[in-house]
């Protein structure tokens, strides 16, 4: 009885683990980096013939001939600019789950300064030119996150 009690109390510190928080996308520095978060997150690779994002998904099944995931991020592969404004990197995360959302918006609120809404997506930014987009389309809870170049002195 001792085993299952313990077996029990341990199984939802297993699932806390595997969710992104805030903290652990503000640390993103580079697109490898990010991939190494997902993948330690146990989110897996998918659509490798997509030339314009490398894609990751969490609970991964094929259903009819196409993917479908619970949760999912992506690495844009074309960091050209955005805004104008040359970009170092874009990543994005897609939730169905709007727990998982809300998890990193609400920090978000009050760790970054609010900026504008653009095409429905609010932005905040942090000074160091990280630019970080929240959105709601459907079923899907949209999180963006842009490194801007350094302007050289």
């Amino acid at each position: 009885m001792k085993h299952l009690l313990l077996i029990l109390l341990f199984i939802p510190f297993i699932s806390i683990g595997q969710d992104i928080t805030y903290e652990d996308l503000m640390s993103v520095k580079d697109g490898r980096q990010f991939q190494r978060l997902l993948i330690e997150r146990n989110y897996e690779r998918y659509d490798y013939d997509n030339e314009e994002y490398i894609n990751y998904g969490y609970d991964l099944s094929i259903k009819d001939g196409k993917n479908w995931i619970r949760k999912g991020g992506y690495l844009s592969l074309t960091n050209d600019t955005i805004f104008g404004f040359p970009t170092t990197f874009n990543i994005g995360l897609n939730f169905f789950e709007e727990e998982d959302y809300n998890r990193i918006y609400d920090v978000a609120k009050k760790e970054l300064k609010f900026q504008d809404v653009f095409n429905g997506m609010a932005f905040y930014s942090k000074e160091d030119g990280t630019l970080v987009g929240f959105t709601k389309q459907g079923t899907s809870h949209i999180i963006n996150l842009l490194r801007f170049k350094k302007e050289e002195e």
